[in-house]
């Protein structure tokens, strides 16, 4: 016996979206088809980012890097997640190989600088934050 499920999409940050049964029967999540893919993993790190599970994160980022070694975005999640749990040599490190990958990511720069000011290169900082600026003004709004 099964009960037709109404499904709806319900669109979250980072346009990860999952489908919920209003009757309770099915919780699924519309991208786990895609499991293999580094886009994917690279979504789940953002919304674990947003949810504060930086451990997660890290998990999906890298697992994103396994499947896709060049792909900026993934060095970058990792590093904001490094960041956030205290690694900030690691999130350096994310960010030069996101920048290596794409010299023109601003926000790569801007979350490097921000490592480097807490490890005090004040002045490796500012260098930084001055060229996030220049690839993308919105940023001296953050």
């Amino acid at each position: 016996m099964s009960k037709k499920s109404n499904l709806k999409p319900i669109v979250i940050a980072l346009g990860v979206t999952f489908a919920v049964s209003l009757g309770g029967y099915m919780i699924a999540a519309g991208m786990v088809k895609h499991e293999q893919d580094a886009e994917t993993h690279i979504k789940w790190g953002y919304a674990k980012i947003i949810q504060s599970d930086y451990a997660g994160a890290m998990a999906d980022s890298s697992r994103a890097i396994e499947l896709d070694p060049d792909n900026a975005q993934a060095y970058y999640t990792r590093g904001v997640a490094n960041s956030n749990l205290g690694d900030h040599r690691g999130a350096i490190a994310d960010c030069n190989r996101a920048i290596e990958i794409d010299p023109g990511y601003a926000n790569a720069y801007n979350n490097r600088g921000n490592a480097k000011f807490v490890l005090d290169d004040h002045d490796g900082a500012e260098a930084d934050r001055k060229r996030a600026i220049e690839l993308n003004s919105e940023i001296k709004d953050r």
